[in-house]
């Protein structure tokens, strides 16, 4: 996980750094090497260091194992591909239907959902291989409890970060460009949601995959992919961008629930994919973010960033008063944390 914090943040510092510089597109480019090279070396030096501990055995070459890597790689790189393919070509496509403003729009008013999307993504790339073993020990009623964990912590931490976006992204994109290339109220609500939605039915996927059944995960996040492809196009050509992201959540969502099922059928547990009190709190701050979007401007950047603190705050405290199991998740990992 730190290795994974870690990486982005660099990752995120370098792009921005580089775009100063005036290195154009290429600073994406160098800063998704930067962040995947720190995971990479940060990983190595563990790995490293439990094999001198004596905590793992000494990487070993086996046949079998080889053949079913060989198998089911290109499998999970087409899951993987389709994943991080599906948020561009939504761009792309309202390029090339409605036009390079729609594109542009659509652009800069997720520019925030999905700086935070990096970070929360976090959640779900750290878990493979914890819930992995998990998964492989037999016992349904932890591993159940663990997967309600995952998904909770993920939900509460994105439906926050959502609500504080609800409340700046008026203010944020009449800042940073002009205020006739804001998108409107639903659209802002619209990026929210597919945000939190999106996000969830790839974290399901990812840990099934986890679980072992990777050929059926990856082959559900490709179908999912080529759906919503298509449904976007669909819905561009007679709606517009709002309902193309409509139509988005609502195919995640059933990929979503699909992945739930077949996460649950393996583990042999049952119940809901997080606890309700953590469904109630994710729900109760996205409707409060975005009553209070209608409502509250900041007219300066000073302003701004006063607005997103406080309300990061005040989204915070609601979200852990109201679900103890936030609360208990919290703790958790403070304890951990601490003892490291």
């Amino acid at each position: 996980t730190g290795a994974y914090i870690l990486g982005a943040l660099l990752g995120f510092g370098f792009t921005e750094l580089f775009l100063l510089l005036d290195w154009g597109v290429a600073a994406i480019a160098y800063g998704l090497l930067i962040r995947s090279a720190t995971v990479s070396i940060v990983g190595s030096l563990f790995v490293a260091g439990a094999i001198s501990r004596g905590e793992i055995g000494r990487p070993a070459l086996r046949g079998r194992l080889i053949a079913y890597y060989l198998k089911v790689s290109p499998l999970s790189a087409l899951g993987g591909m389709a994943y991080s393919s599906m948020g561009q070509l939504e761009i792309a496509l309202a390029g090339a239907i409605l036009g390079p403003t729609a594109a542009l729009v659509l652009s800069l008013n997720r520019r925030l959902a999905f700086a935070g999307r990096a970070f929360i993504d976090i959640i779900s790339f750290s878990s493979y291989g914890a819930f992995g073993h998990l998964a492989s020990s037999g016992s349904a009623a932890h591993t159940g409890f663990r997967y309600r964990q995952i998904t909770g912590l993920r939900f509460g931490i994105a439906a926050g970060f959502v609500a504080v976006f609800f409340v700046v992204n008026e203010s944020f994109i009449r800042l940073w460009v002009e205020p006739s290339l804001f998108g409107g109220f639903w659209l802002t609500v619209l990026i929210g949601l597919h945000l939190v939605v999106t996000g969830d039915a790839f974290l399901r996927n990812y840990l099934l995959r986890a679980g072992g059944r990777i050929v059926a995960g990856s082959v559900a996040i490709s179908v999912e992919a080529i759906v919503r492809v298509a449904l976007a196009v669909a819905c561009l050509r007679v709606w517009g961008l709002e309902a193309m992201l409509l139509s988005t959540i609502l195919v995640a969502a059933a990929a979503s629930v699909w992945s739930h099922r077949a996460v649950l059928a393996g583990i042999g547990g049952d119940g809901t994919g997080h606890d309700p009190d953590v469904s109630v709190a994710g729900t109760l701050v996205l409707v409060l973010g975005a009553v209070a979007a209608s409502v509250v401007r900041a007219d300066t950047w000073v302003a701004l960033v006063a607005m997103a603190a406080a309300a990061s705050v005040l989204v915070g405290s609601l979200e852990l008063s109201v679900s103890r199991s936030l609360r208990a998740t919290g703790r958790e990992l403070f304890a951990a944390f601490r003892r490291r």
